[in-house]
Formats: structure tokens, C-alpha cells, sequence
């Protein structure tokens, strides 16, 4: 059995039952039924990010300095959708997302409680 298929996920508690949701979690980097080009890295752990709509779908894999490259960018607003887009993006698509993975108990990432917002 592979460790996505136990793992904890993890979805933003601003969530609604819509089904837009992303969902997170952290699986060993050497489990064998995850992505092997990313376990060659060298980390202990991969995040791994997949869509709740769809949760046997693709999933997207992060090694530790890729997902900080990612929170950060997120922090900074990087991926959010101008209004002029005409796409909706959360309650007001001219506010940035926030910090959706605060600082937890000495860590940094929030891993024990991750909040992502889907854009």
C-alpha cells in the first residue's frame, strides 16, 4: 500500500463544500510508489499536492526547497488572478491569498496544519 493512500491530507479551513480544493500532505521521500526523480534529490520528505475533486488524479510533487519556493510565491501573490482576468478567484480576486501555510510549533512550513486556497 502506498503512503499517499494513507497519508494525512490536509485542506484549507476556508474550504466550502464546492469541491474547488486543493489538498497537502508530506510523504517520505523514499517511499517507492512516489515520484523517484524527486526522492533522487536527496530530502527526507516530499509535499504533494492534489485536487479534491479528484483525489486518485494527478498529483503534483514538491521537493523542501520547492515547496518553499511555492508558499512563498503564493504569500506574495504571485499566482493570483487580477480582476481584469474576469476569473473568479475566492471571495475577491483583487486581495492576495494570504499566507496560507503559517509558522507552527518551530515549523516553518506548517506542515501539521496547511491551508490552501485554490486559485
Amino acid at each position: 500500500m502506498s503512503s499517499l493512500s494513507t497519508a494525512g491530507w490536509h485542506k484549507s479551513g476556508r474550504s466550502t463544500n464546492g469541491g474547488d480544493c486543493a489538498e497537502v500532505t508530506i510523504v517520505p521521500a523514499d517511499d517507492p510508489s512516489v515520484a523517484q526523480h524527486k526522492a533522487a534529490s536527496g530530502g527526507k520528505e516530499l509535499y504533494v499536492l492534489r485536487d479534491s475533486k479528484d483525489p486518485d488524479g494527478p498529483k503534483l510533487y514538491f521537493t523542501d526547497a520547492e515547496w518553499k519556493a511555492f508558499v512563498g510565491g503564493v504569500k506574495d501573490g504571485e499566482f493570483d488572478v487580477p480582476p481584469s482576468a474576469g476569473i473568479p478567484n475566492g471571495d475577491d480576486a483583487s486581495e492576495p491569498s494570504g499566507a496560507p501555510f503559517p509558522e507552527e510549533d518551530g515549523d516553518p512550513q506548517g506542515a501539521q496544519r496547511s491551508e490552501v486556497t485554490a486559485a
